[in-house]
């Protein structure tokens, strides 16, 4: 099972891996944040979480051994990606949770109305072709949602597309630049309400990883530098993502 949650790195990452351990581990610190905040409200874990665009189900599994949840449902248009998930739900047998793996298109939900205590999803409604489209069925299947996304035109200094551009020439994924006021624009449509927004860097201000994969004396300082980056994007006001927590009225 994939460790992301702890601050030790145990063997080292090259810069890629290490971005994508450090994007993880401080998405799901976000997540269960407010997740937590949700349970202690209702004294007991949710019943029934959707994960929009799950992948391998990270963090379905982190909210199952922190006790955050009963049933975990992960959905992801891509099934290979969903291996993990499956042998988890065939191997849970006698414990107190559920898992589930949906091969779906987050688009075209297929649930029933308020099916879900909550919805998840990250880094995803910057990728399908109508993200107005998909916020309207997560908010048709779970009353309230978490979503994440990355914010164009704030960090990096000339915008997440000329980011992907120059250093990830190879993904073929659709990618829309989403702002902040395009998504308050979309929210006050749907007539839904931010409960909760936590801005943070998911991509190192600091070249963490070159820094971490290279130079040995950087290995043992890892936490401060991850310190240090979160104290100069407050600094700088620069958030590369963002987390809301948002209701159907």
């Amino acid at each position: 099972m994939e460790k992301f949650a702890s601050t030790k790195i145990h063997q080292p990452l090259s810069p890629l891996k290490y971005e994508k351990f450090y994007f993880w581990r401080k998405t799901f610190e976000i997540v269960s944040e407010i997740i937590l905040g949700l349970v202690n409200d209702n004294k007991e874990p949710l019943e029934k979480v959707l994960d929009v665009g799950c992948a391998e189900g990270l963090t379905g599994i982190k909210l199952i051994e922190k006790g955050l949840c009963k049933y975990y449902i992960g959905l992801d248009i891509a099934s290979g990606l969903l291996k993990k998930l499956v042998i988890l739900k065939h191997n849970n047998d006698g414990l107190n949770y559920k898992i589930d793996a949906v091969n779906a298109d987050a688009q075209y939900l297929p649930f029933k109305c308020s099916s879900f205590s909550i919805s998840i999803c990250i880094d995803l409604l910057e990728h399908v072709p109508d993200p107005a489209l998909m916020l309207e069925e997560i908010f048709h299947v779970s009353s309230q949602a978490i979503l994440i996304v990355p914010l164009e035109g704030e960090w990096p200094p000339l915008g997440i597309n000329w980011f992907l551009k120059k250093f990830e020439p190879h993904r073929r994924m659709s990618f829309t630049l989403i702002t902040y006021n395009w998504l308050l624009h979309i929210l006050h449509h749907y007539n839904l309400r931010i409960l909760k927004v936590v801005r943070y860097d998911a991509s190192p201000l600091l070249p963490i990883g070159f820094l971490y994969s290279h130079l040995p004396f950087f290995r043992k300082r890892i936490s401060f530098l991850e310190k240090l980056d979160e104290k100069l994007c407050q600094l700088l006001h620069k958030s590369h993502h963002i987390a809301l927590l948002i209701k159907r009225n």
